[in-house]
């Protein structure tokens, strides 16, 4: 998802894949408590706070991923409200990055695999994309592109 953007799109997307985890960790742990809950959230990255605001972005991969926060809000029935902050005020969100974690409760601190997460968007792309190259590998590719006699669609080449 993220290895076709540049590198200032991939950081910007890998902050909203942050932000979706902590909704997702959040409304885990509130269960059937998060109905009508709103998470307050800062970021230092003034577009993305611009984005969630109106749950809108132009451009791949940020878009499929406020698709996917949208879709989590519905069916968790919270909301996550993101503000910008000055960098020099988001301190903590280094010592996260950068696994110093004396700043926070540890009581609150849980293990969550990624592949147990539920998602909305992402999993219905990846079995669009996972059909998609199934059926794009059963059609013989354009005739030009193939010298005769070397393409068998039940063969597999390389």
């Amino acid at each position: 998802m993220f290895d076709r953007a540049s590198p200032k799109r991939r950081i910007s997307a890998l902050e909203l894949l942050g932000t979706i985890l902590l909704a997702k960790f959040c409304a885990k742990r509130l269960g059937s408590r998060a109905l009508g809950v709103t998470l307050t959230a800062k970021t230092d990255n003034q577009g993305n706070s611009f984005a969630l605001a109106k749950k809108s972005a132009k451009a791949w991969p940020n878009s499929a991923l406020l698709m996917e926060l949208t879709a989590q809000e519905i069916h968790t029935g919270s909301k996550c409200d993101t503000s910008h902050v000055k960098r020099n005020s988001n301190i903590w969100s280094d010592d996260l990055t950068n696994n110093k974690f004396s700043n926070f409760n540890a009581e609150l601190k849980d293990s969550v695999l990624f592949k147990d997460l539920k998602f909305y968007i992402f999993d219905t792309l990846r079995e669009l994309e996972a059909e998609d190259h199934t059926k794009a590998s059963q059609q013989p590719p354009p005739s030009g592109l193939v010298a005769p006699g070397t393409f068998s669609p039940g063969r597999q080449s390389g």
